[in-house]
């Protein structure tokens, strides 16, 4: 599968004059009430995306705009990420203002429950009221804010439930390349398959995780898409907020839209082409061992005590019935563990990551059974559960001397 690409100056993000569809907001101010309860997880959220380095200081402001018919929308974005989210306030004065998203949101966490009063005028800023409690922050012209650019020609729609989608995520994107000179790899594989199945791809050349799910209504026909790295991030955090939900995907030429509730998140789609990855996916083994999960997870957690962030190799020692985990760092020391598996073939010996294996045992349930699949210890591991074929996870093995 292969990713489509679309125009390159076509920006998430783009002046106000180029976005027609959306109303420039005036550089008035506003006054309106609102319970922190509603206004502290919409804040969450902003912080997160709102850039606090940047050589554009309106990308680190949080756009608050109280509109007529009592709601308040907060909106913030990097130019690549775009967050909009609808809170219930009861609005006195309609308009708009600009706040450092980060302080903001210190503000109001610092807050105890109940209602507060937000006012802000273009002089003067956004004033935060509780009781006696008074907070005053600076702002920005709210004209000058980036605009949703429109997502472009190619648009398609499909649902998905919220518990779904991030399942498909959290089992996939730790193997997205965290180099992003390496922009295929720098973003996970969304695809449509037959069947109703919805497949997500990740890795970063030295894994791979794939993940097929049934979403009844999907169409075979959704263009695959490539998402973006730091999107991946907000979109697991505010899938765990409304896993009960479901989430509407709408994919153009350029742009990700995920809608859920009062919610929206916006994703610049990435360029480039995924690669061949059915190509490494193991298909014949000589070996074949099924241990645990829980236990696996235990004894890696304990040997890789003494490893480093750069030397992260663990030796598998694999025997029948048993599997030795060794780690020997010279500046810290050794350690070695056994786990009873269930294997009878001849013995091999093979190294690993052991980060890598980590992320793919966290990333399944606790009560599962892992299977491991190799050829031969230089060839690829092929990692599974033994209750699920439609999770798989590539590792390539290392040399431990």
């Amino acid at each position: 599968m292969e990713s489509t690409p679309h125009d390159a100056t076509t920006a998430l993000f783009s002046p106000p004059s180029s976005a027609p569809s959306t109303p420039t907001p005036q550089p008035c101010g506003f006054r309106c009430q609102l319970s922190r309860e509603h206004l502290l997880p919409a804040l969450t959220l902003m912080q997160a995306i709102a850039e606090p380095r940047t050589s554009l200081p309106i990308l680190s402001h949080v756009f608050l705009e109280a509109r007529p018919h009592d709601t308040l929308e907060l909106r913030a974005t990097d130019l690549e990420i775009g967050l909009s989210r609808q809170c219930p306030a009861s609005v006195d004065t309609a308009g708009a203002c600009t706040a450092d998203a980060r302080r903001l949101y210190e503000i109001v966490r610092a807050l105890p429950p109940g209602s507060l009063t937000l006012e802000s005028t273009l002089a003067h800023g956004l004033t935060i009221t509780q009781d006696k409690r008074r907070f005053r922050l600076l702002s920005l012209d709210p004209s000058e804010f980036p605009q949703l650019a429109p997502a472009g020609e190619r648009v398609q729609t499909i649902e998905v439930p919220a518990a779904r989608l991030k399942e498909l995520l959290d089992r996939t994107s730790f193997a997205v390349s965290p180099d992003d000179t390496r922009v295929n790899l720098h973003s996970l594989l969304f695809a449509c398959g037959p069947d109703e199945q919805v497949r997500c791809v990740a890795s970063d050349g030295h894994r791979l995780a794939i993940i097929a799910r049934p979403v009844l209504g999907v169409p075979a026909d959704v263009v695959p898409i490539l998402l973006p790295h730091k999107g991946l991030t907000e979109a697991r955090r505010l899938l765990e907020l409304v896993k009960d939900d479901t989430v509407t995907l709408t994919f153009g030429a350029a742009v990700a839209v995920l809608t859920v509730g009062s919610t929206t998140l916006s994703l610049r789609l990435v360029e480039g082409e995924f690669p061949d990855y059915e190509q490494v996916v193991p298909r014949t083994h000589a070996h074949r061992l099924e241990m645990p999960r829980a236990e696996l997870v235990a004894a890696l957690r304990r040997v890789m005590v003494l490893t480093t962030e750069r030397a992260r190799g663990v030796k598998c020692d694999i025997q029948a019935g048993t599997l030795a985990l060794s780690v020997n760092t010279p500046d810290l020391g050794e350690g070695s563990e056994e786990l009873a598996i269930d294997y009878h073939g001849p013995g091999l010996t093979v190294g690993f990551n052991g980060r890598y294996l980590l992320d793919f045992c966290t990333a399944v349930e606790p009560a599962e059974q892992v299977v491991m699949e190799l050829a031969n210890e230089t060839t690829p591991a092929l990692l599974r559960i033994a209750s699920d074929p439609q999770y798989r996870y590539v590792l390539m093995p290392m040399r431990i001397f």
